[in-house]
């Protein structure tokens, strides 16, 4: 459903975000 594949793309797009944070954290 519609539904379901926006709450799998925000899970990613967060999980995302998470780990491109935690990247740049150590890079920095």
């Amino acid at each position: 459903s519609r539904i379901a594949w926006a709450t799998l793309a925000g899970s990613v797009a967060l999980t995302l975000l998470i780990w491109i944070a935690g990247y740049m954290a150590r890079g920095a």
